[in-house]
């Protein structure tokens, strides 16, 4: 069995299990380079365990990390008798150590596994209750965070809208990396789920897989209320470009997966997912992140360019007159126009079964997603709180408006 493969520094399942034959709560902690926040993450895991368990473990499952994470996971141990450390070696990305964590929790037996990031500056041990009640009470549990208005650009305009579409419950974060999971849900993760029917899956698009497994079963998801979220940040237009494509690969892959489910949901409300709030987390502002509206732009503008003009050639008339008019205009993408190209995208996402053809694909929808991040950057940037999540919401209905042509396409490939 992979997991029992021993690379000097880590421990194996063999190890594991000579230490403990079955654990109620497991917590699994995805990581690489993480030796400035491992030990916080590691800390305030156990402190959550420790008030809902006695019978609580930590595994970090790491991606080969070149720095000191692996030395401070190690040394830890001498704090913590139920702390592990076990080698990625499915994947080159996190999904690969998801994967291996549900395979661990099946074979402990656990009852809940909750997954947390392991960059994380903002995490409490309430992050790890509040998982934990929601996995337990609902399946599935996903985060509700309060988060700088530049942050989630991949989740506010493409992985929350697709998934509010087709399944009509509106998660606020269905990429946030913290997860709690049942058992049922554990099982059927590391038994049967399709992985290895997108490669993304095991990349990161895997936070998306994982949802829309969740959703395609019939689990109606709770969200656990975690205050705000406060890791490492990026410029969404500069330093996202692998996870966008993996990320909407992913998605739009689960979505032609797993049509047989969503496409037979016929209401039209959508649905408010349960917050669990309870215990409270502390609350900390996320700090602000700043963006270079111009680098959007200009990475907007090589739509114009060889390959992506090839591709902009097949999609309709309708979004080729809306490139035209943002390009002539100078002002990148509205809410309603992003949604048009959103779902023409996807159409040729559909009709195009090989690889690197819908990752070419996924390359320039990559540059058109920056003329949107353009327009959102000016559209926010003077608006109060409440006024941005009615952007975001608006953002969402733009796009579930679309839904019954994402509907017809899909009835046409499945």
């Amino acid at each position: 069995m992979f997991m029992n493969i021993k690379i000097e520094g880590y421990d194996n399942l063999e190890t594991i299990k000579t230490r403990i034959d079955e654990v109620d709560k497991l917590v699994v902690i995805p990581s690489r380079n993480a030796a400035e926040t491992i030990a916080y993450v590691v800390i305030n895991s156990f402190k959550g365990l420790e008030k809902i368990t006695n019978n609580g473990a930590v595994i970090v499952i790491d991606g080969l990390s070149e720095d000191s994470t692996v030395e401070i996971v190690n040394a830890l141990k001498k704090r913590f008798s139920n702390l592990f450390i076990i080698p990625n070696i499915l994947s080159p990305g996190k999904g690969g150590a998801m994967k291996t964590g549900t395979h661990i929790a099946d074979a402990l037996n656990a009852n809940i596994l909750v997954f947390v990031d392991s960059d994380l500056r903002s995490i409490s041990p309430e992050w790890i209750i509040l998982l934990a009640k929601g996995g337990e009470k609902q399946g599935y549990c996903t985060p509700y965070y309060i988060r700088d208005r530049f942050d989630a650009t991949i989740t506010n305009f493409v992985a929350r809208p697709l998934t509010t579409t087709a399944y009509l419950i509106d998660l606020s974060q269905p990429i946030g990396g913290d997860f709690g999971l049942s058992k049922n849900f554990i099982k059927y993760l590391s038994r049967e789920a399709p992985w290895h029917n997108c490669y993304w899956n095991l990349l990161f698009g895997t936070d998306i897989f994982i949802t829309h497994t969740a959703l395609y079963t019939g689990i109606k998801p709770a969200e656990a209320y975690l205050g705000s979220k406060i890791h490492e940040t990026k410029d969404p237009g500069k330093s996202l470009k692998n996870m966008f494509i993996e990320v909407t690969g992913s998605l739009f892959t689960a979505l032609i997966e797993y049509a047989e489910a969503w496409t037979k949901i016929k209401d039209k409300q959508v649905l408010k997912p349960e917050i669990i709030k309870e215990p409270e987390p502390p609350f900390i502002p996320p700090p602000r992140i700043i963006v270079d509206k111009e680098y959007s732009l200009k990475t907007f503008k090589k739509i114009s360019e060889e390959p992506h003009k090839s591709i902009i050639k097949k999609f309709n008339k309708e979004t080729m007159k809306i490139l035209e008019k943002a390009l002539t205009n100078n002002n990148g993408l509205n809410g309603s126009e992003w949604a048009i190209i959103l779902i023409e995208a996807y159409k040729l996402f559909i009709k195009t079964p090989r690889y690197l053809v819908r990752k070419a694909l996924l390359n320039t929808l990559y540059h058109l997603w920056q003329g949107r991040l353009y327009r959102y950057y000016q559209e926010a940037s003077n608006l109060d709180e409440r006024e941005v999540r009615e952007l975001l919401e608006e953002q969402v209905y733009e796009v579930q408006s679309l839904r019954n042509i994402i509907l017809e396409e899909t009835f046409k490939h499945i």
